[in-house]
């Protein structure tokens, strides 16, 4: 410990030996003249007086290992590897759990603010803040008050966006493709499209992608081709031999077909509603048609343990449903007049919503076809459900 406390290894740590001996304080005056002499104030030698105060769990150096508690006190590793049997090995264990424990702590981010853009401060206008003007930067975080923490020198400011530009001339917001990664974790990347967010020091771009953020070198960054929106891929969803669900999914195609045609956000609205009625019907339909071993539409929860092909059919409903609010979250602040003359919905978005549809009608409508129960429409298997 004496070792490990003047090592300087482990400065946000402190060492305790306690001994806990019949004759305590004897055996803790010996171990600071042998042992402690010379001990950092981070070591402290103390001894328990009185047996009643004795730990009951066990806590014996050699045999137990030792004990470590967090920066709250509570005990995060109630006995690390035993000197007796592992001898030095003991000891490198309590420095991989010490390491491991005190490693710092991750950034606040609330805003996924893009950690380590360099960045420029610009157009404060109070007398404090522009003096900050022109200085340069590192993103290191955010507030929950909307602001940036900038690391600027030997300070750290909680700026503005509006008030920080982009230090290395980054093509921000630009599209594009990750290609070229070689490692096992950088390979999965490649084929990703992707937007620049900013630069760093060290020549990457930050480029926020589907499921994650990631630094990555300009030469594996290419332009991404915009994926061509054709809506004659709605033609290739054929019949599911059932006539109620064959004239939803017409309905569904003609919303798509309106939704390429205009890109208007309300196109897409009436999209996300025939959507979601029809897979609200589909749902029962197959539940009643005891598809997927018989399952109910409200088995199908995240946390139900039903395995059953409806579960997924269900979760795939759920995934459409989610990309079509998703893209409707980010453009609520369109004026009705302006969505009028369309071009509103990005392209992207228009394809991926077909290109989901479009995939899930063959990979999993396809598998109830012949399975449906026949001369009942979806509102009067809604009716029988609720006369049982």
């Amino acid at each position: 410990m004496v070792a490990w406390a003047a090592s300087g290894r482990f400065p946000n740590a402190g060492f305790l030996c306690i001994c806990v001996d019949p004759n305590a304080l004897g055996t803790a005056q010996e171990f600071g003249q042998l042992y402690f002499a010379s001990a950092p104030a981070s070591l402290l030698n103390g001894f328990i007086d009185s047996q009643n105060d004795f730990p009951n769990f066990q806590a014996q150096l050699g045999c137990q290992g030792f004990i470590i508690f967090n920066s709250k006190h509570q005990i995060v590793v109630p006995s690390s590897a035993a000197f007796m049997q592992y001898r030095e090995g003991a000891f490198r264990d309590v420095e991989g759990k010490l390491a491991h424990l005190l490693q710092p702590a991750a950034p606040e981010n609330p805003l996924n603010a893009p950690i380590g853009q360099q960045v420029r401060v610009a157009n404060l206008t109070s007398s404090g803040g522009a003096a900050l003007n022109g200085q340069l930067g590192e993103v290191v975080g955010s507030t929950d008050n909307g602001r940036y923490l900038v690391k600027l020198g030997e300070t750290t400011k909680a700026l503005q966006p509006a008030n920080l530009e982009d230090a290395t001339d980054a093509p921000i917001g630009k599209k594009v493709q990750v290609f070229g990664l070689t490692s096992e974790k950088g390979s999965k990347l490649n084929g990703q499209d992707g937007e620049i967010l900013g630069g760093m020091a060290n020549g990457r771009y930050i480029v926020k992608l589907r499921d994650s953020t990631m630094a990555l070198r300009k030469e594996n960054l290419k332009d991404a081709t915009e994926e061509e929106l054709d809506a004659t891929i709605l033609q290739t969803v054929g019949s599911v031999g059932h006539s109620d669900m064959d004239a939803q999914h017409d309905t569904c195609k003609d919303a798509l077909t309106e939704l390429c045609e205009t890109l208007s956000v309300k196109a897409l609205k009436r999209t996300r509603d025939e959507l979601k009625n029809h897979f609200d019907d589909e749902e029962k339909l197959l539940a009643k048609s005891g598809f997927g071993g018989g399952a109910g539409y409200n088995d199908c929860k995240e946390d139900s343990n039903n395995f059953s092909a409806m579960k997924g059919h269900v979760f795939d409903h759920q995934r459409i449903i989610a990309l079509v609010d998703e893209a409707i979250s980010k453009l609520n602040n369109v004026c009705a007049t302006s969505d009028s003359y369309g071009g509103t919905v990005p392209k992207a978005v228009a394809a991926e919503v077909c290109k989901a549809f479009v995939e899930h009608a063959k990979l999993y409508d396809a598998l109830y076809e012949g399975k449906l129960v026949h001369g009942q429409k979806t509102s009067d298997v809604e009716q029988m459900d609720q006369v049982d």
